[in-house]
């Protein structure tokens, strides 16, 4: 009998990418901290938790132009019986001098405006009839109709953004009305990136055969800036090791003492000749924690560890990066920042289109399009220029995706 040949992988840390997103995860660490005006905090995360120091609103105003009125409790249950008030003035949003009411009295107050003590309601000047010197009601309401109440927003000790949160539109008008007008969030990272091959060119030149220009450093720089971060550009790498050993040096420098960098490039990560990235990574001292993925997109992945710093690389072609960075560099990047929940939202939709595999036996990455239709969410594959909001995880061992199938979806959010 003939020997059996041995199996040899190319890439002997091949992970999946559960395991993969995880190892990435826990070797972020949040940077420093700032404080910013409230103006330009949007989109920032949170450095500490915000409570609410007074309740909001702080006072009780009329939600309607009308008259707040203050009655005896028996006028009011008895719709049969006329119901005439003596008005005793007009009150004006922003107005702080705030007249008590009297049984029998009424005042003509405007939206917006603090409601008076003693009143009992407030009722809308479409429901009012007004004379001189006084208004007769025309509708019974149910007891403080059409009064905010204080707090009713929200309690004081509330937390209205926790350590951790990305601040949202929806967060500004409870920071402004906390009087918050600065906060503290944690600094946008910097993120250095570089590109490698020879065959790449500048935008500025027009490239011989053989060459092409390096679109990869423009779709880093907008993946960066979308995820928060500060991209640092270092330029076009040759495949050559001193090269490479020269531009991660000076992406991370490393020196002691430095705080955490992340450091991503594009190109020489597969097994070619020319391919020197994880070789120049090993030679500079750094530790590889994860060469290549059971994905595709993927299996040319590196990721490591450089003293502090941590270093991405990715494939070179633009569709590998478009499908890996929304699953294991965006993630980074957040964490980076401070967000709490980093890791990419998933979720399940109804495919709308078949797809065919064509190398099944690993999972494969697919840009998506999400869309609904009725009360269903489905993803449709993008191609070409269609722009993808979503990653399709299509599973191992499978050669058709058929239409009308639920699949899992990872949101570029």
């Amino acid at each position: 009998m003939g020997m059996a040949k041995k199996t040899i992988h190319i890439y002997p840390l091949l992970m999946d990418l559960a395991r993969a997103q995880n190892e990435i995860l826990r070797r972020i660490i949040a940077g420093d901290t700032e404080k910013i005006p409230l103006a330009e905090a949007l989109g920032r995360i949170s450095a500490s938790t915000v409570r609410c120091r007074r309740p909001i609103p702080h006072f009780s105003y009329s939600s309607v132009d009308g008259y707040a009125i203050a009655v005896a409790g028996e006028s009011l249950k008895n719709p049969a019986q006329p119901l005439e008030l003596r008005v005793i003035g007009e009150l004006a949003a922003g107005a702080t001098r705030i007249p008590d009411l009297q049984a029998g009295q009424a005042l003509k107050i405007m939206t917006g405006a603090a409601i008076p003590a003693g009143t009992g309601q407030v009722v809308p000047v479409e429901l009012c009839e007004e004379l001189p010197g006084a208004v007769r009601i025309k509708a019974r309401l149910p007891k403080r109709s059409f009064i905010r109440r204080r707090g009713v927003d929200m309690s004081k000790g509330r937390v209205i953004l926790r350590r951790g949160e990305r601040m949202a539109v929806s967060h500004l008008d409870y920071l402004a009305a906390n009087g918050c007008g600065r906060l503290q969030v944690y600094k946008s990272p910097q993120i250095h990136f570089f590109c490698i091959g020879n065959e790449l060119t500048d935008i500025t030149t027009f490239p011989a055969a053989g060459r092409k220009i390096n679109s990869n450093s423009f779709l880093l720089e907008a993946m960066i800036r979308r995820e928060g971060g500060v991209p640092v550009d270092h330029g076009l790498v040759a495949d050559k090791s001193r090269s490479l050993r020269a531009v991660l040096e000076r992406c991370g420098h490393l020196t002691s003492g430095q705080s955490q960098n992340i450091i991503i490039s594009t190109g020489g990560t597969g097994p070619g000749k020319y391919d020197l990235a994880a070789e120049s990574f090993r030679e500079m001292g750094g530790k590889v924690v994860c060469r290549g993925l059971n994905l595709r997109p993927g299996t040319a992945f590196l990721f490591g560890s450089l003293g502090e710093h941590l270093y991405f690389g990715l494939p070179g072609p633009p569709p590998a990066i478009n499908s890996l960075f929304p699953v294991l560099v965006a993630p980074a990047l957040r964490k980076a920042q401070g967000l709490k929940d980093a890791k990419p939202t998933k979720t399940r939709a109804i495919l709308s289109e078949e797809i065919i595999i064509r190398q099944p036996g690993v999972q494969h990455l697919k840009g998506g399009r999400l869309s609904f239709r009725a009360t269903r969410l489905l993803v449709t594959p993008a191609n070409g220029l269609e722009p993808a909001d979503t990653v399709i995880i299509i599973p191992a061992r499978r050669k058709v995706m058929r239409q009308g199938e639920e699949v899992t979806v990872y949101l570029n959010r």
